[in-house]
């Protein structure tokens, strides 16, 4: 079998053209940056930096629930997790019993996202922790990822098992129309952490429908925070990046939302984040929608793991000259 002779990029780009004739297939994600289908190896810096440096991919399969009455909650949280599910996230509106929620549940085995009203944030993680050192500490202690403001963090029991520092003015969005300025954000706020920060931090992420810019700024993100513990004399790692899917990308039709939350899933797990919490795809508006397609949520995970094996390789995108180059460009913009 004879290889494909050589070809320069001048070479390359001319058939390209000859074959489009003229057509212009230029896109523009953002207003004033457009980008060019055509990649070439030769686009790419020879000391082109790679976004991952771990051997193995992999990410925690998450479910996101909003919690109304807590003997419900606890039972889908049981269901849930004997069904695969390794990260839950839980937004409150009140204090609870944690007694209730986690009845038979093993905190430990599980990672946990909470999103608590602010002016109860301390009071929450005191009490978990409480909860925790009281009924579980003999099974060790769980990692925990809390999205609500705290504002002495010191003073909460299981201080070192909580990630509470992440970007600010990154609200999740639709589309990436306003890519550039979070770009910024990150870039900005990645600067500004120091070593000890690095324990405490994650990068929660929204991810749109564009397919191939949503991996590339999570392979992009992953490129800043090395770069940041690089220059602190840290050694690289897996950003802690926390993916969500949905709901602000869905419609009114459920079949749409499957379709597009497969997508955006797949996206996450190509960019390479830590952890993926894919809404349910009745979940629009403040409605979390039901304990059905959230089960279906789930399974899309799961096949992305199981039959498509996309966590076998730590960066699925390697190699596509296009995605490189267009992480390349969101490091520069």
């Amino acid at each position: 079998m004879t290889p494909f002779p050589p070809a320069t990029k001048a070479e390359w780009l001319a058939k390209a053209q000859q074959e489009l004739k003229g057509k212009n297939v230029d896109w523009s994600p953002a207003t004033g940056w457009t980008v060019s289908p055509f990649a070439h190896v030769d686009d790419l810096p020879s000391d082109y930096p790679q976004p991952f440096t771990d051997a193995t991919g992999g990410w925690t399969p998450g479910v996101s629930l909003t919690v109304v009455d807590v003997a419900d909650t606890n039972r889908e949280i049981l269901q849930l997790l004997q069904k695969g599910a390794g990260a839950v996230r839980l937004s409150f509106k009140e204090l609870p019993d944690f007694e209730q929620l986690f009845a038979e549940v093993v905190c430990a085995w599980v990672e946990w996202h909470f999103v608590v009203n602010e002016s109860d944030a301390e009071e929450f993680l005191a009490n978990f922790g409480r909860f925790i050192n009281k009924s579980q500490s003999d099974t060790g202690f769980p990692t925990i990822f809390f999205e609500s403001s705290i504002s002495s963090p010191d003073s909460v029991p299981l201080r070192e098992k909580v990630r509470y520092l992440s970007p600010v003015d990154v609200p999740f969005r639709a589309d990436d129309s306003e890519i550039r300025s979070e770009m910024n954000t990150y870039r900005e706020w990645f600067a500004s952490l120091s070593r000890d920060d690095f324990r405490d931090c994650f990068v929660p992420v929204s991810i749109s429908d564009n397919y191939l810019l949503s991996i590339a700024k999570l392979r992009a993100l992953n490129m800043l925070h090395n770069q940041r513990r690089a220059a602190l004399g840290l050694p690289t790692e897996r950003s802690p990046i926390v993916a969500h899917v949905g709901p602000e990308t869905f419609v009114d039709d459920e079949h749409t939302n499957k379709i597009r939350a497969t997508a955006q899933a797949m996206a996450a797990v190509v960019g390479g984040a830590k952890t993926i919490f894919v809404n349910g795809s009745d979940a629009i508006g403040t409605t979390s929608g039901t304990a059905f397609n959230r089960r279906i949520s789930l399974n899309v995970q799961h096949l992305l793991q199981m039959e498509s094996h996309l966590e076998r390789h730590p960066d699925p995108a390697a190699g596509s000259y296009y995605l490189e180059q267009l992480t390349q460009q969101l490091l520069s913009i």
